[in-house]
């Protein structure tokens, strides 16, 4: 059973929380050692403007779906766009983009060997990574 009943609560909740799960495939030959994350915009003027936008949706054009699908997938389409306009993505990289991987893996066996005790071969790895 489906109902655009069920669609008008949810939107009365996506009014305070929205969250929205999509899975992106992952490339296996990610050589950087660059870590990043993505998050919406927080702020509350954003959130009213969201809340706002929910409301402002004729809920009538659920009545045009024919199945839950078609109902689901229009529901899930207004959700996107309304979070990619008013709460876009921000790309947050952590580190410079001269780090790189092999750059880390240096510096881990520096800190590896001084933590050991092994001087000479700290020093050795320090020397490998000024040259860096």
């Amino acid at each position: 059973m489906c109902t655009t009943n069920i669609f008008g609560k949810l939107f009365l909740l996506l009014v305070s929380l929205v969250v929205l799960l999509e899975l992106k495939p992952r490339s296996r030959q990610n050589t950087s050692s660059r870590s990043s994350f993505i998050r919406r915009d927080t702020r509350a003027s954003r959130k009213r403007r969201l809340g706002r936008y929910f409301g402002s949706i004729d809920r009538s054009i659920f009545n045009s779906a024919q199945d839950c699908e078609s109902k689901l997938q229009l529901f899930h389409d207004l959700v996107k766009i309304g979070l990619d306009i008013i709460r876009p993505l921000k790309l947050h990289v952590n580190d410079p983009p001269w780090v790189t991987a092999e750059f880390k893996t240096l510096i881990k066996a520096r800190q590896k060997a001084f933590v050991q005790g092994d001087i000479e071969g700290y020093r050795h790895l320090w020397n490998i990574t000024i040259s860096e």
